[in-house]
């Protein structure tokens, strides 16, 4: 069994969440699987976000501990050109926050489609999509992993956040469905103009999946 474990996004209070990744996630896995790490993260030195009040600077030891694995860095600013945040804000602002967590959000789908892009090179038969900024408190049992071996359209999401859609900061995915969850950018203003609805992160996941 060939087991990717995807981080994306921003790792952030890495001295806390790395030791709930390896004892919960790293150290579950199935015997006998062949376990490798991708990541994609943005590169920068300050998190900013008034709608959590977030406004500190962002050590750069944070992203030490994945940098071992395979992976790219690159800084917002280079990406956001390349992001349809144009397009989407004509929808509206799920947030009414000036478009911030819209900005983000889409920054989030593009780190998801690049790692995704990465993992589908090494061809898993099982994929593990992990933020890396939080702490992982229960263990993910290794029959998940057999359950998407067998079957390679599930997708195992956490049982809390919904959103009125499906939790995006956590799945395990069978081979046929890993794509679906991980390159949902590239269906984000269909599931806009599809549903005549704001583009939400939640309810984007469940149209995709």
């Amino acid at each position: 069994m060939k087991i990717a474990v995807a981080y994306f996004g921003l790792p952030r209070c890495s001295d806390v969440t790395v030791p709930t990744i390896q004892q919960n996630l790293l150290d579950q896995m199935p015997r006998g699987a062949e376990v490798r790490s991708f990541y994609h993260f943005y590169q920068q030195d300050r998190v900013v976000n008034p709608r959590s009040g977030e406004n500190a600077t962002l050590d750069p030891a944070n992203y030490t501990p994945f940098l071992a694995h395979e992976g790219l860095l690159e800084t917002p600013e280079s990406r956001l050109p390349q992001l349809p945040l144009e397009e989407a804000k004509a929808f509206g602002d799920a947030w009414n926050d000036g478009f911030n967590s819209l900005r983000n959000l889409l920054l989030q789908l593009g780190s998801l489609k690049t790692v995704t892009g990465l993992v589908e090179r090494w061809d898993p038969d099982v994929v593990l999509f992990a933020r890396p900024d939080l702490a992982y408190h229960d263990a993910v049992p290794a029959v998940v992993y057999h359950v998407c071996v067998d079957d390679p359209d599930a997708v195992f999401v956490p049982n809390w956040q919904w959103g009125k859609g499906l939790n995006d900061t956590f799945a395990v995915c069978g081979k046929d469905s890993y794509r679906a969850w991980g390159n949902r950018l590239d269906l984000a203003l269909t599931y806009c103009r599809e549903k005549k609805d704001v583009l939400h992160s939640e309810r984007l996941l469940k149209f995709a999946v």
